[in-house]
């Protein structure tokens, strides 16, 4: 009997791959990507789809396969998979063998962010950060810092966000690198210029590939 697997979250009914025939009546999983395809061949969804791109997909905890992107190539498809939060992830494309690249979850941090009054920034930035196991503290301004920081004694990562004057950013820049020495102080700024020289990083508040790449590698 033929066996049948399916990768969900693809609307087609049915699709071959090396001669066999697939349903939904089953799951694709990543062992049987990983380790069951030795003959690289085209692989059709159904009457539309043909996967000529890089496709991702998100390893399950039972073992299925979740489709997240497309890129237009294996190396672009790593950069992309080295951005996502901890997990197990599968790279599958024509005339390609299957690859599985699992990301860990980085050193824990403290992350202290400074929104200045930005709520939706401040959460989506902590929902970004939690995704990596941190633990994030947010105020509003820096009063509310200092109030809060005196009984906080390490902190790894300041952010000041980007509603704040120039002014009332670098000094509370000054301010946390006399009592934080230690610590990364990441300044969000509107686009990529300008600058807050007195900071050590500097992330354009939109740039979510660069936020993933400072937490992922620091």
């Amino acid at each position: 009997m033929e066996q049948q697997n399916v990768l969900p979250g693809y609307p087609c009914t049915s699709f071959h791959r090396y001669g066999v025939g697939f349903s939904r009546s089953h799951l694709w999983t990543a062992s049987r990507a990983c380790d069951s395809i030795s003959v690289p061949t085209p692989l059709l969804f159904g009457d539309c789809h043909s996967m000529s791109q890089f496709d991702i997909f998100k390893v399950q905890p039972e073992g299925s396969l979740r489709w997240l992107a497309a890129a237009e190539s294996m190396e672009t498809a790593e950069r992309r998979v080295k951005r996502l939060p901890p997990g197990n992830y599968v790279i599958i494309a024509d005339q390609h063998m299957p690859k599985k690249i699992s990301i860990k979850s980085p050193a824990k941090q403290i992350v202290f962010q400074i929104g200045y009054d930005d709520d939706k920034g401040s959460t989506a930035r902590e929902t970004l950060f939690r995704s990596f196991g941190h633990e994030v503290i947010s105020v509003a301004d820096n009063d509310a810092a200092k109030r809060a920081l005196a009984s906080i004694p390490t902190v790894d990562v300041f952010i000041l966000g980007h509603t704040a004057t120039e002014q009332t950013q670098k000094e509370m820049v000054d301010w946390l690198k006399v009592s934080f020495p230690k610590a990364k102080i990441v300044a969000l700024i509107p686009s990529a210029s300008p600058q807050l020289l007195c900071a050590d990083y500097n992330v354009p508040q939109n740039d979510w590939a660069a936020w993933v790449s400072l937490f992922a590698t620091s």
